[in-house]
């Protein structure tokens, strides 16, 4: 019926298989940062950050293994949970910590913002979305160029929150957390000036 599910498993495939690529590549940074949070006891931070990246990774290849056209909600239907739990987790975070550690969302130093809460809120409706419409059929072309739509989506919600943020004074990317830009409110999108 739409191809907007494949866009949808698109983003959120690239997004789960990125991140968890990404916390590999930084191995032991989610475990720096989940100690940092002090949500969960130091003595777990290593088992919880392994079940997440082995979760992302199961959950992006469940989703891949179905494209370009989806054919079952389960695995998106998954993902929208896991993003929902994120957005739930940073949002916490975000009002309880003044300090505003990393996320460490995909081994990254991003400071917990409004805007990681976003990502993670939009990723979760995108899943939930692409679970809940059926892919139905199109022409390779229409196919194509869900694919690619979906991979522009997971690039721009991917670097949302790092765009968002200040570099610190002397910093690079690689070697300090960043300052955040404030979030912007209702008002300020409703009334323009964001």
């Amino acid at each position: 019926m739409s191809l907007l599910a494949t866009v949808a498993a698109t983003t959120v495939t690239l997004t789960l298989l990125a991140s968890a690529a990404g916390h590999a590549r930084h191995h032991g940074r989610l475990t720096e940062a989940l100690v940092r949070h002090a949500v969960v006891p130091p003595r777990l931070a290593g088992e919880v950050a392994a079940t997440v990246v082995g979760v992302e990774a199961a959950l992006g290849l469940a989703v891949a293994l179905e494209l370009p056209r989806p054919s079952g909600p389960w695995a998106l239907a998954g993902a929208a949970a896991l993003f929902a739990a994120y957005a739930g987790y940073t949002e916490y975070l975000r009002r309880t910590r003044a300090d505003a550690p990393p996320c460490g969302c995909a081994g990254d130093d991003v400071a917990v913002t409004g805007w990681v809460v976003g990502r993670a809120a939009t990723l979760a409706a995108v899943a939930l979305l692409g679970a809940g419409l059926d892919a139905g059929t199109g022409t390779t072309t229409e196919v194509a160029v869900a694919l690619c739509a979906g991979a522009v989506f997971a690039c721009l919600l991917w670097q949302l929150p790092a765009a968002m943020s200040t570099p610190t004074a002397g910093s690079t990317p690689d070697t300090q957390p960043t300052v955040s830009t404030p979030d912007p409110t209702a008002a300020d999108i409703l009334g323009g000036r964001r």
